[in-house]
């Protein structure tokens, strides 16, 4: 029953066009998404519930993935507690969600991360007078300078568009909470933190002052004394009610407020620009847009106020997601332009030489390729977005190239479809700037079709599917993702993915891969540390880097090191994990996973960063019959004979001593082929667990049990 309007524009103003729009409904994945939070707590619960059947689930916190999980049955209410961003702030919590058919458009809500009040007072309430001006006060008792106020206000009027509401302090200072609002009624709660003030006004929601003035300009004195609330009807004809109206005064202020926001839009085209050899040279279109509140620096080279563009190819199959391509950082020139390419309406910005508010900045594919733009990532500081053109190699001729040099370099055999036919190819594009300080929504990608081409000859593309927000490593679905970061807000982050497989039927052996992608963490990845439970087996570790163009750095394998509390892999100075890269890590382990600490450490500045993520847990217990004491997997007079044998006849043991303890005590003697002889014949209790079927000893003896019973 919901009316859904879709709106179509031109790229420019002036276009124009025919053609078709198919719109593609999928169904909803989970529901009753809620979030809440305890004021000065610092914490979201959040929950969910799952509708359909899940392969897999991603939380992420204002656009950074925070956690996932594996297959979840429909009907499972689940439940996750955030912690560990920046607050007071409003928080955008949303949910990516997986099954087999396919994945659902995410699902979104917020909640304001409040401090703890202070001082909450509530205004005198009456009638609003018609084409007049209504004051309302209230006395506030605090005597220290606020660090951050709410205003809360519920009005019940046919006409909102026809008042103005402005606050004044106890000093005089004043601001406009609403102006040129729409609809009948206004229930809102004004914060200087939040998105611009937008319909609906009615709701309850937390918005943003309309202005001229700020709420934190009401911040800088004293706050004691009488406050007064100003509403002035401006159209003759309605009147109503102030209903209600508080004022709530924290000692702590906001975490940040309004400013830029580069979000990556949805790429449409990649084209292969050149070939040397088996390796060609493409590029990706890209599509920036300014979806915060203040325009966004644009300044082409020599300035550093720009932003940076780096690309990114994977290959991801079921067992594991590997990095195929990669380019050189592209310089964004100025000044930008004035589309409309996200549908957020552009507010054209007075500097040509900045991105304005809602507006877009499109490239194409050739252009993003053009080898002059295009420079080392390594001149560029992912966290702060800093830069220095004085000593970049773009500050020069661009002297000798190949044709795939500075661009998304991969080779053929990463391209061709029949060579790869259990992955999908996913292009990613990673945005960087200094003023952005919401990073988190500066990624998208895109499953990539190969329409025609072959080893050597021109490749042919098609990115028909709607890009998704997040880096690509979120299209390694059922893993489980948590992020890697300093936590005190001194660096960026990075991302680990992980996922283990059982080996055999038993499930005493299991695969683990790992993969860890670098977002923004300044410092790079030196050392990656998973702890081994005593009595697990570790064999086969396995370490990938991708093949890299760089200055300054080379591709040389990680040191691998293992003991018997941990496997670690160690970075040599010329190749730690650096910002845009994703790096595979796996090994083979005899215990199935668990949930537990894995430890990074950074490169170029020490310190210890711990993450929740897969690990092994304690060693495995094969699986065993009880009695089966050859293990030829029945139950038979032969078992007797066995034991008989190992017991007088210096017979070898076998490799599950426990599956000859047919009595279970314990022990191995003369009462275990008599136990199994009654219970063959009828005349003895029943075999104590597991029995005749396939399970774990569950008494702790000193009998082993290292291979297990054949079970199938």
């Amino acid at each position: 029953g919901d009316e859904i309007w879709i709106r179509v524009g031109g790229w420019q103003p002036g276009d124009a066009g025919t053609g078709t729009l198919s719109v593609q409904f999928s169904p909803a994945l989970v529901d009753n998404l809620i979030a809440d939070s305890q004021p000065g707590s610092g914490i979201i619960d959040v929950s969910w519930q799952a509708i359909s059947d899940l392969t897999s689930t991603a939380l992420l916190i204002d656009g950074v993935p925070y956690a996932s999980t594996g297959a979840v049955a429909a009907g499972t209410l689940l439940q996750q507690q955030v912690s560990g961003f920046l607050w007071p702030a409003p928080v955008e919590i949303c949910l990516m969600s997986s099954s087999t058919g396919g994945s659902a458009v995410p699902i979104c809500t917020a909640v304001d991360v409040l401090g703890t009040a202070v001082e909450v007072v509530s205004g005198s309430t009456g009638s609003i007078v018609d084409d007049s001006v209504t004051i309302a006060s209230v006395t506030v008792n605090n005597n220290a300078i606020p660090a951050d106020l709410r205003v809360e206000i519920d009005i019940d009027h046919p006409r909102i568009s026809d008042l103005r509401i402005r606050l004044l302090s106890a000093e005089g200072e004043q601001l406009v909470l609403q102006e040129g609002a729409s609809g009948s009624g206004l229930d809102a709660i004004y914060w200087q933190p939040a998105t611009p003030a937008a319909p609906p006004f009615n709701v309850g929601a937390t918005m943003r002052p309309s202005g001229p003035g700020s709420l934190l300009d009401l911040c800088n004195s004293i706050a004691a004394g009488e406050w007064t609330l100003e509403i002035e009807d401006l159209v003759a004809g309605e009147s109503g009610t102030l209903v209600a109206w508080s004022l709530v005064f924290f000692d702590v202020p906001p975490a940040y407020l309004p400013a830029p926001d580069l979000i990556a839009g949805d790429h449409q085209q990649m084209s292969q620009l050149g070939r040397e050899g088996d390796e060609v040279g493409l590029m990706l279109q890209s599509v920036c847009c300014n979806h915060g509140d203040e325009p966004l620096d644009w300044h082409g080279n020599p300035s550093p106020l720009h932003p940076f563009m780096v690309f990114n190819l994977y290959r991801i199959s079921e067992e594991r997601i590997v990095q195929v391509g990669s380019s050189w950082a592209k310089h964004a020139p100025g000044p930008a332009t004035t589309a409309n390419a996200c549908g957020l309406g552009c507010t054209v910005p007075a500097d040509p030489y900045t991105l304005g508010i809602g507006c877009s900045d499109i490239y194409s594919a050739s252009y993003n390729g053009t080898q002059s733009v295009l420079g080392p990532r390594s001149e560029i500081d992912p966290w702060s977005g800093s830069y220095d053109y004085n000593n970049s190699i773009l500050n020069g001729p661009l002297g000798s190239v190949t044709p795939v040099d500075r661009r998304l370099r991969i080779h053929d055999a990463d391209l061709d479809p029949s060579a790869n036919p259990d992955s999908d190819l996913v292009v990613e594009a990673l945005y960087i700037a200094h003023d952005d300080p919401n990073p988190g929504d500066n990624m998208i990608h895109e499953q990539v079709s190969i329409t025609s081409g072959a080893p050597g000859q021109t490749w042919q593309f098609s990115l028909s599917d709607p890009g998704q927000i997040g880096p690509a490593i979120l299209a390694w679905t059922g893993s489980t993702i948590s992020q890697i970061t300093p936590g005190d807000g001194s660096d960026g982050m990075a991302i680990i993915a992980a996922k283990a497989f059982p080996l055999d039927a038993s499930e005493s052996s299991w695969r683990y891969e790992y993969a860890i992608w670098n977002h923004n963490l300044s410092r790079h990845v030196g050392t990656v540390e998973i702890p081994i439970a005593t009595g697990v087996q570790v064999s086969d570790p396995y370490f990938h880097a991708p093949q890299i163009e760089s200055l300054g750095y080379i591709d040389l394998p990680w040191q691998i090191e293992l003991d018997s509390t941990a496997i670690r892999w160690n970075a040599p100075p010329q190749n730690p994990l650096r910002w845009g890269y994703l790096y595979n890590f796996a090994f083979t382990a005899s215990a199935a996973p668990a949930s537990g600490d894995v430890l990074v450490i950074g490169h170029d500045v020490s310190g210890l960063m711990l993450t929740q993520s897969v690990i092994p847990g304690g060693p495995v217990t094969p699986a065993m019959r009880r009695g089966d004491c050859n293990s030829d997997g029945s139950i038979n007079i032969a078992d007797s004979i066995t034991a008989l044998d190992i017991l007088f006849m210096s017979g070898s043991a076998p490799a599950c001593t426990d599956s000859c303890d047919a009595n279970d005590d314990g022990l191995l003697n003369i009462a275990d082929p008599i136990s199994l002889l009654n219970w063959l014949f009828g005349t003895g209790s029943p075999l104590p667990s597991p029995g005749q079927s396939c399970g774990e000893d569950p008494t702790v003896d000193s009998l082993d049990c290292l291979d297990g019973t054949p079970c199938s």
